[in-house]
């Protein structure tokens, strides 16, 4: 079961890699789900001083604590700014990674991104507005990640079979894929909110 991560952990690989050198330096992400995780993983294997996860829901909140992230916050409220110096002692971090893809998630990565820094957007499935103005002043770099290579993928089987994290942080629920009907439309009316990733199996009782 925990072998359906290979792929997903392949695209956060590539993601942490496309954000350039991170060493030593302070990395947001932007939503927590199964993408975002893995990707707090390997920016943490890639030396990463501070990683900092943001999410409106408590599970996926916990789930990045669990995973090494130095604080995990909600970006709901007017406070948000407050809430990153009360965490980091800084509002804005040096690297910043959109793991959803909307405009609120995508317009907070810029807005919490620092003078010189970097946003990576992983999570692009429709436009959203860009501040140019923001962009320009800080000299911000915007940088697409897609997909992955051949050596991220084997990259990503290998943490896997070493036991590089818990896979079980990630994996929340293992159903029988005769549900996966149901489990569709419960994601897309919003009824699984403690879920993050989901894996349908024909045999649930090898998980």
């Amino acid at each position: 079961v925990h072998g359906a991560l290979a792929e997903p952990l392949g695209i956060a690989l590539h993601a942490s890699r496309r954000a350039g050198d991170v060493a030593g330096r302070s990395v947001l992400v932007v939503g927590c789900g199964p993408i975002g995780l893995l990707t707090m993983i390997w920016v943490q294997k890639a030396g990463a001083a501070c990683v900092i996860g943001a999410d409106p829901l408590a599970r996926r909140r916990a789930a990045a604590l669990a995973l090494g992230a130095r604080a995990a916050l909600d970006p709901s409220g007017e406070d948000w700014q407050q809430k990153m110096i009360d965490a980091t002692g800084s509002a804005e971090a040096d690297v910043t990674i959109d793991a959803v893809g909307s405009a609120a998630a995508f317009n907070l990565a810029v807005a919490s991104t620092g003078p010189g820094g970097t946003v990576v957007a992983i999570g692009g499935w429709r436009p959203v507005p860009l501040d140019l103005d923001r962009l320009m002043h800080l000299e911000l770099r915007v940088q697409g990640s897609f997909g992955f290579v051949a050596p991220e993928f084997e990259e990503s089987c290998a943490l896997l079979e070493q036991g590089g994290f818990n896979p079980d942080h990630v994996i929340t629920d293992i159903l029988p894929l005769s549900e996966g009907p149901a489990v569709f439309a419960d994601l897309v009316a919003g009824r699984r909110p403690e879920s993050i990733k989901i894996v349908l199996t024909p045999n649930p009782d090898l998980g």
